[in-house]
């Protein structure tokens, strides 16, 4: 029974975790088209669901991944176990360490200086270059999750 519970689990995390952040893109896109309000808005939205929801999906991600193959039986050795576990903590720390701070100072300067602001165009690009990133790497463990390579 904790094997299914826990890879439900996972597979739970991931979905919200992968959705929020598909989500991204499009909520500051269509806000940057309908003005400077509704990016301010889109921005503060989008960080509290980095904060609150993906973020910590991801790091209950890494916590059930462990208890996974705790109980499968899977060895640690397996290059897709590794793989996967290496690539989240790259993920988790340019998130976390790069992806959030860059938003926050977008919702500074834009609070500040607006949306035609040098800086701002830099972070808005730096975030989108990040986001872009972290996507990929998402894209290659879920692959690594559901093909299981040797």
């Amino acid at each position: 029974m904790l094997p299914t519970t826990l890879k439900f689990l996972h597979v739970l995390l991931a979905i919200t975790a992968v959705g929020f952040n598909l989500a991204y893109g499009l909520i500051i896109g269509r806000a940057r088209k309908a003005g400077t309000a509704e990016l301010t808005f889109a921005l503060r939205t989008v960080k509290v669901m980095d904060d609150y929801v993906a973020n910590p999906c991801y790091v209950l991600l890494l916590l059930t991944g462990v208890g996974m193959v705790h109980t499968s039986g899977y060895p640690w050795a397996l290059m897709w176990i590794h793989g996967s576990m290496a690539l989240l903590v790259v993920a988790l720390v340019l998130g976390i360490g790069f992806y959030t701070p860059t938003l926050r100072k977008q919702i500074a300067i834009l609070d500040s200086r607006g949306a035609n602001d040098p800086e701002f165009v830099r972070l808005s690009k730096r975030g989108a270059m990040l986001g872009g990133i972290l996507g990929v790497i998402v894209l290659v463990i879920v692959a690594l999750m559901v093909y299981k390579p040797v």
